[in-house]
């Protein structure tokens, strides 16, 4: 009831997983879309992602707010993560800012669900965010401070955004912050 898909739709998925937000992209814009970006770190999972959707480009990096290498935690499936607070890890992977991407250029939407990093890909998404003011889906429930960090953020670019938290589901997971012009 807050997102309104257009046939002309660039769908910036960070946190692509094995495309499962892909196929539910896919379903609610009718297969009606110009392009897809989908940021995955994990190369197993990248493997899944690729048969999801035709025109998508997979960027093989997590996202952040510049261009640098991470610890990344891949064990935990849906919930693998950039390991912010024990940086001792065999996996390290690129990282990267959508503004770095070319492919990102005109994204119109941009949904992130990143295990905590949000914030500081929101950062990096800064100067392609204030060009073309996407729809943002945000996921905010990886800790008390994004709850209100992130909310704080974009409404610091005076953007013109309204904001609207939903959660779903029926654990504490999947609270998401929407901006819509």
């Amino acid at each position: 009831d807050i997102v309104r898909l257009h046939k002309k739709e660039v769908f910036i998925d960070c946190g692509a997983y094995i495309g499962d937000t892909v196929v539910q992209f896919l379903k609610a814009s009718g297969n009606q879309y110009k392009k897809i970006v989908a940021f995955e770190p994990d190369p197993i999972n990248i493997k899944s992602l690729k048969k999801t959707a035709k025109n998508i480009v997979i960027v093989k990096a997590a996202v952040w707010n510049c261009e640098t290498k991470l610890s990344f935690d891949g064990a935990n499936g849906a919930g693998s993560c950039v390991n912010q607070k024990n940086a001792v890890t065999r996996n390290v992977v690129k990282a990267t800012a959508i503004d770095n991407i070319s492919a990102c250029a005109d994204a119109s939407f941009i949904k992130m669900d990143i295990e905590g990093s949000e914030y500081y890909a929101l950062q990096g998404a800064y100067h392609t965010i204030c060009k073309n003011k996407p729809t943002l889906a945000i996921c905010i429930y990886h800790s008390d401070e994004d709850m209100l960090r992130i909310i704080e953020l974009i409404h610091s670019w005076q953007l013109g955004y309204k904001l609207y938290v939903r959660h779903h589901g029926q654990r504490t997971a999947e609270t998401v912050l929407y901006a819509v012009q």
